[in-house]
């Protein structure tokens, strides 16, 4: 869908499962964000020309500012995804 809003959950998670070196695709499959938005905020990480840890460490309204984007408000604390830096992708199962 166009112009739905990224929760930080969802950003966070993608930049966890990047830095644990999973590849776009299977970032996308993972957590449900369309792939072409997987690689928006890659490139935009690329650009920011900062580690991944550093940028989870941020509290959300930083790290909106960095990325630039509007984002969905969070409704609950989610489990995040791709946490476990020693992963192993089996079919249907995440992290």
């Amino acid at each position: 869908m166009a112009n739905r809003k990224l929760s930080m959950n969802k950003l966070r998670s993608v930049l966890r499962c990047h830095g644990s070196g999973i590849g776009t695709k299977s970032i996308s499959n993972l957590t449900g964000v369309a792939r072409n938005t997987v690689r928006k905020y890659l490139r935009r990480l690329v650009e920011l020309d900062l580690d991944v840890e550093e940028l989870l460490k941020l509290e959300d309204p930083e790290l909106n500012a960095r990325f630039g984007i509007k984002t969905a408000p969070t409704t609950s604390p989610q489990t995040p995804i791709c946490n476990n830096k020693h992963h192993i992708i089996t079919r249907g199962s995440i992290c």
